[in-house]
């Protein structure tokens, strides 16, 4: 198998206006909100045989970290599940299986938050996209949702701050299958390793 490409680009969002239907079963209070706004987009490929034989891609908007959270992240996060990124969901995509920090993620379409435990342990909750839908789940309501399948995610203190949210992603030295995920927001690190399965 070739070395999996890793592609990097920036997309737009756009937001859909919502209009009314004649079901009884649809309503809505005032005017549709309009929203729009950038999304970073990271993809992993990997080749085999006469083609692509699996991917990737994770799309997340970039929220800024601001100098009060310094001293309110532990009241934001500790024992809680928040919303991971910024304006829409923040999405995996995957077809063929992926082993995440050791968890199973099939193939499919996926809403992320992130969830800090009682103890400080973070990990990056994959939430199934057509449930979210069904239950009328908004990014905005991330801490509302319910089981999912949760990575461990490990954290470490960041040399410098960065000033959104950003995710890197390289190969581990060594492997054609295994990339290693960099999570950064303000001084705080969380990584995980990514795996493809046969």
């Amino acid at each position: 198998m070739k070395r999996p490409l890793l592609l990097a680009f920036a997309g737009l969002l756009v937001g859909v206006v919502l209009a009314p239907f004649a079901s009884s079963a649809f309503s809505f209070r005032g005017d549709p909100l309009v929203l729009t706004g950038t999304k970073q987009s990271l993809r992993v490929v990997y080749f085999g045989g006469d083609g692509v034989s699996s991917e990737y891609a994770l799309e997340f908007g970039q929220p800024a970290w601001k100098p009060e959270y310094d001293q309110s992240f532990d009241a934001m996060t500790l024992g809680k599940r928040v919303r991971f990124g910024k304006d829409w969901w923040s999405t995996f995509s995957n077809f063929g299986d992926v082993e995440i920090g050791k968890k199973k993620i099939k193939g499919g379409i996926w809403y992320l938050a992130l969830e800090r435990s009682k103890k400080g342990d973070f990990g990056l909750v994959f939430l199934d996209a057509a449930d979210m839908h069904k239950q009328s789940m908004d990014p905005f309501t991330s801490a509302k949702t319910t089981g999912g399948t949760v990575v461990p995610l490990e954290y470490a203190k960041a040399a410098d701050s960065a000033s959104e949210l950003r995710i890197t992603i390289e190969p581990v030295e060594g492997s054609q299958l295994e990339q290693t995920w960099t999570i950064h927001w303000g001084p705080h690190l969380l990584k995980a390793n990514v795996k493809a399965r046969g």
